[in-house]
């Protein structure tokens, strides 16, 4: 059985999944099965996910017949057969090294929940700037500073929660409500969590983007403030304030962008002076 289980949700991603599922097919580490979850796509991504099935039988294709992201993760979530999960939507990619480095981090920290900075890519997927994490990451500063946990970073211990799954209720911002979520879970049970301080991913921003519509992006935000703060209006509030001024210093202090077009040319001195400075 596959140590990792990916998770790929894809629609109408015939532009760029190619490139997700060779970033997938490059991984060092190979104990993986890649579960591709198709939601109703009219172009070929489909066609180009069974051409990759035919080729490695590690992957798997299934057709989601409820629209939206949140019911094609979870729907491969089912069909997992992974200790560990993961997610890769169909316009990003990865390092070569991503579930390498992940599982060297995951087991030496002893941690049932990892996540790591990315880059932020064109629509040519050219990197940009660099999406540095709040670290540690801690259950508060999630919910009242910014949500800096990137889905395509994530991997969690499937046997340590085994019933969490996304909100299908919502449109966006579902993997915000299931990260919040899980930390509550882990700090209530003193369990850990392994952060890397190195980009090790790529995500995509282009037209098509969920995350380009920023008033659905407030409104859901909106609802999972006044959820995690206990419904209470005016916490929800502060909440508000707090991410948005915290998203504008970050936007002013953190402004690490890529002039180097070589990235990623040596993570393991990166991971290993990243882990003596924690």
């Amino acid at each position: 059985m596959p140590e990792v289980s990916i998770i790929m949700p894809c629609l109408n991603s015939s532009k760029y999944i190619e490139t997700a599922l060779k970033s997938v097919l490059n991984q060092s580490f190979r104990s993986w099965e890649l579960i591709v979850v198709d939601n109703g796509s009219t172009d070929s991504s489909l066609d180009i996910a069974e051409r990759f099935r035919l080729f490695d039988s590690r992957i798997r294709v299934l057709v989601c017949d409820r629209k939206g992201c949140a019911c094609a993760r979870n729907l491969g979530i089912d069909n997992a057969h992974g200790e560990y999960i993961c997610f890769l939507d169909s316009d990003d990619y990865w390092s070569e090294k991503k579930l390498e480095i992940q599982m060297n981090e995951i087991k030496a920290k002893g941690g049932v929940f990892c996540c790591a900075d990315y880059y932020v890519c064109n629509e040519n997927g050219e990197p940009k700037r660099i999406q540095r994490g709040n670290w540690p990451l801690t259950f508060r500063g999630l919910l009242y500073k910014k949500n800096v946990v990137g889905c395509l970073t994530v991997m969690f211990n499937r046997k340590v929660f085994p019933k969490f799954y996304f909100d299908e209720n919502m449109k966006l911002n579902e993997d915000y409500d299931l990260w919040l979520t899980m930390l509550k879970y882990i700090e209530s049970n003193s369990l850990q969590v392994a952060c890397i301080s190195v980009p090790i991913a790529f995500y995509r921003v282009h037209d098509g983007g969920k995350s380009k519509n920023k008033i659905r992006t407030f409104s859901a935000k909106w609802k999972i403030f006044y959820k995690f703060t206990g419904n209470s209006y005016m916490k929800s509030v502060i909440c508000l304030i707090s991410v948005f001024f915290n998203g504008i210093i970050q936007r002013f202090t953190n402004r690490d962008f890529v002039t180097d077009k070589r990235v990623n040319v040596d993570l393991e001195s990166e991971i290993i002076e990243s882990s003596e400075q924690q």
